[in-house]
């Protein structure tokens, strides 16, 4: 009997345990563990938010002790699961041009493993100028940092005295052991109260700036540059030089398009300056391309002659010639204007594919086609001097085209009449033309046309923003 009672208490004894491992100790480690914020965002749902960080839905909610997905509001703050050991709030950053992976993590004072980790890359090389990151930061609206570039011979005791900076201090928010791993022209990072941020990438260069990234199909982009003195500045991309253009001393303006067909990817972009003492410094960074999600148009019928490939190459080698000598002054002020009275009358969009006569679908459409219900009158849409006024071209019928400058042109194709001349210039809402109906048309209408450093471009955006 004895026995039997001791046997029920020691049973007794271990039931409660496992009572108590299994409902305190879970509870108690959950509590222990480290996890980031996110904080919700306009668009988010629970399900963005678990394939954002490679989670699931019930594990959003489990860790947040939420019972309906519903609850979420823009603004409330969620546990992520699955990041055990990483704090703060979770941030998305777009990667600026001249900043790497190490860069980020001075920066942010995150190891660069985590960061590759959080970001499912493999190697630093894969965080491109342009692409998305997932960053934690221990305060989202804190100070910024002041990115500071040691130049060769300048000691770590010169540049720390030069940002009013510790010297032990600018070695441990820059993550580095040795004096000697400062190399020169490598950013470091030091906390400063002011809300803006200094980038420097190369000797002379102050700021480098893109608008904007990541680059898409279509696309006018823009690099600014300030420097500390006269440079000569250009850049490349893919293989494709773009020039810089300056109004004011020691600011540089470059524009460059992107094609509708151009490859989605990433790509090298070179930026080369000399100064007059004739040293040459470079810097390339790969930059990323994105997708412009085009439609297609129903298949066009237009004369066979038109899609003769040896006259389309000998009509486009002239105007080439002109589009390859661009005006060095800035022409244009603001916002391009609608080139027609009527603007919502659009007949084609820009970067639609198509097929001509059922043909083959290799052509997309460059431009933006304005049908005859936008009345006859073609205007100028910016000051600029016109460059060319090419009758019965097989293609682009009677054409016109405009010089704006820093490489910028506008195209005028298949009218009907030119009222302006090679040589004048001519200002915004100036009537220059009527459209009509030849080349390879389909039927009465404007093409409309923005070339940006030789390429095509979407026109509704130089239509709708100041590039400058």
């Amino acid at each position: 009997m004895q026995s039997g009672r001791k046997f029920l208490k020691i049973v007794f004894i271990i039931f409660s345990v496992l009572i108590n491992l299994s409902i305190v100790t879970p509870g108690k480690s959950q509590e222990n563990i480290e996890l980031p914020d996110y904080v919700i965002q306009s668009g988010d749902n629970i399900s963005t938010i678990a394939l954002k960080f490679n989670t699931t839905p019930d594990e959003i909610l489990a860790v947040n002790q939420l019972a309906d997905a519903n609850l979420l509001r823009i603004g409330d703050r969620i546990k992520i699961p699955g990041l055990n050991g990483i704090s703060g709030t979770l941030i998305t950053k777009i990667v600026p041009f001249g900043i790497s992976i190490n860069h980020l993590s001075r920066q942010y004072q995150i190891p660069p493993d985590i960061l590759l980790s959080l970001n499912n890359l493999t190697s630093p090389s894969e965080a491109f100028a342009g692409s998305s990151l997932i960053i934690p930061v221990k305060d989202p609206e804190g100070t910024t940092s002041q990115i500071s570039l040691p130049t060769q011979g300048l000691s770590v005791l010169e540049l720390s005295i030069r940002n009013n900076a510790n010297t032990w201090q600018l070695l441990q928010s820059n993550q580095l052991d040795k004096f000697w791993q400062i190399l020169p022209n490598d950013p470091l990072f030091l906390q400063t109260a002011s809300s803006a941020s200094q980038q420097y990438f190369l000797p002379g260069i102050v700021q480098v700036a893109i608008d904007s990234l990541p680059l898409k199909q279509g696309q006018t982009f823009i690099i600014k540059v300030n420097s500390e003195k006269p440079l000569e500045i250009n850049a490349n991309l893919a293989g494709i030089n773009i020039p810089f253009y300056s109004e004011n001393i020691n600011e540089y303006t470059a524009l460059h398009g992107i094609s509708a067909i151009a490859e989605p990817g990433a790509y090298p972009l070179t930026l080369t300056i000399s100064d007059k003492d004739s040293q040459q410094y470079s810097f390339e960074q790969w930059v990323l391309i994105k997708e412009g999600y085009f439609a297609f148009d129903p298949i066009i019928y237009v004369d066979p002659q038109t899609l003769d490939s040896d006259l389309i190459t000998k009509e486009d080698e002239i105007f080439q010639k002109i589009i390859d000598k661009p005006s060095s002054v800035r022409l244009w002020d603001g916002i391009f204007k609608t080139p027609v009275g009527e603007p919502v009358c659009i007949r084609g969009d820009y970067g639609n594919r198509r097929s001509y006569n059922d043909g083959a679908l290799f052509y997309y459409h460059t431009g933006i086609d304005y049908g005859w219900c936008a009345g006859i009158d073609v205007f100028a849409p910016a000051k600029g001097i016109v460059v060319a006024t090419e009758k019965d071209q097989v293609v682009r019928g009677n054409a016109l085209l405009i010089d704006h400058g820093w490489g910028i042109f506008t195209g005028y194709w298949h009218l009907e009449e030119f009222l302006v001349n090679v040589g004048d210039i001519v200002e915004p809402g100036q009537l220059i033309a009527h459209l009509g109906n030849t080349g390879r048309s389909g039927g009465p209408h404007l093409h409309f046309e923005i070339i940006v450093n030789g390429i095509s471009v979407d026109p509704t955006e130089w239509l709708t923003k100041e590039f400058k």
